[in-house]
């Protein structure tokens, strides 16, 4: 031990250090020790931690196997010096958060001791963890706030089918019954209370929408039930449409249903859109191509080579009820994009030439690196 290291003046300098340190030779014993360090873990007399191993000398320290070999590494040099984060119980049964830092004293090319600096991060982590609370409280009320609200659009949705149908029914039973000259105004009703019970479905459906249990499944098995419920859903012209499947031999774990439902809907608006083009000789088939795989992450595409989408109408499409046909409601991209919110997916629609469509899934990878 050093003479200067026991001196007065030696002792004021430590006590004048503004965190709690303490010095320890290469045997790991302890032979000084600050005053912030000795309030912080109750040593009374200036003399009970002299002499004290590094692991006694924080008896309250969890995991002290952990401090110990990050102390004797320190000695050895061996590692980088990242501040090692503990948890510390004092006599008092105070529970503290310590980020634990050390120096190497050295004199001559010799090392002569080890400092040992303590800082007490306790209203850090407890800041941390009020902020944590607020934010979690938020995320409850808008949850329950989103409810709310999906249980009011399903009840006012649930009041207004009721009448509309009553009202298509009864317009039916005056078609029949009524002169041919009301027939025109009838008809009206008919079309206009078939629409509202149209868009009360739809607003139903959208509503509905909910993620289930993830499992692994393979991106084979999803582009193949893509391709039968999409020709299922339609007529039987749809199926002369080619369905170009592009899809890598890996296994993913997503909501396969949802997935499904999602991609065949897309899948269907290639379809329909190429089925409605007039027949032409000059131009080729249209086709429809679905692609899946990893490409920085999970990435799906639906591509078409029909009638392709106005630039002065795509910012609009994923807008529920916008809808360039008039026996449309318009919830079909609106749906298209719930549905890949709920799948952690950022939808894009681009148009490329003239003609062709492009739309893109991807994974969402700052939502992935929030949740885990």
């Amino acid at each position: 031990m050093l003479p200067f290291i026991q001196s007065a003046y030696f002792q004021n300098l430590l006590d004048g250090y503004p965190e709690s340190v303490a010095i320890f030779n290469t045997d790991g014993y302890a032979y000084a020790c600050n005053r912030h360090a000795r309030e912080m873990l109750g040593i009374i007399d200036e003399e009970d931690f002299k002499g004290l191993l590094w692991d006694e000398f924080l008896p309250g320290i969890e995991e002290p196997d952990t401090f110990r070999r990050y102390m004797a590494d320190a000695r050895n040099q061996k590692g980088r010096r990242e501040a090692l984060e503990a948890v510390y119980i004092t006599l008092d049964g105070d529970r503290l958060r310590l980020s634990l830092t050390t120096s190497l004293l050295v004199e001559y090319g010799k090392i002569f001791g080890i400092l040992l600096s303590m800082t007490d991060v306790t209203h850090i982590y407890a800041m941390h963890a009020r902020q944590r609370r607020f934010l979690e409280e938020r995320h409850a009320m808008e949850l329950a706030r989103t409810r709310s609200l999906r249980t009011l659009s399903d009840a006012v949705a649930h009041q207004l089918r009721n009448p509309a149908m009553a009202i298509a029914g009864f317009a039916r039973i005056a078609l029949r019954k009524s002169d041919q000259a009301l027939h025109e105004y009838l008809e009206g009703i008919l079309d206009e209370s078939v629409r509202l019970e149209a868009i009360v479905q739809a607003v139903t459906s959208y509503n509905a929408i909910r993620t289930a249990e993830p499992r692994h499944i393979l991106l084979p098995e999803i582009a193949a039930r893509v391709a039968d419920e999409a020709y299922a859903r339609g007529p039987e012209s749809w199926r002369a449409i080619p369905l170009l499947l592009d899809v890598e031999e890996t296994a993913v774990t997503v909501d396969a249903d949802l997935t499904v439902a999602l991609l065949t809907e897309l899948v269907c608006n290639s379809l329909e859109a190429i089925a409605s083009m007039p027949p032409s000789e000059d131009a080729p088939p249209g086709e429809v191509y679905l692609g899946a795989g990893m490409e920085d992450g999970l990435r799906y595409e639906v591509a078409d080579t029909g009638p392709g989408i106005a630039a002065d109408i795509l910012p609009f499409v994923f807008d529920p009820f916008f809808t360039t046909m008039p026996d449309k409601v318009g919830m079909g991209l609106a749906r298209v994009r719930r549905m890949a919110a709920e799948l952690g997916l950022d939808i894009t629609v681009h148009r490329r030439e003239p003609g062709s469509v492009l739309i893109t899934l991807d994974e969402d990878t700052e939502l992935q690196d929030d949740i885990a």
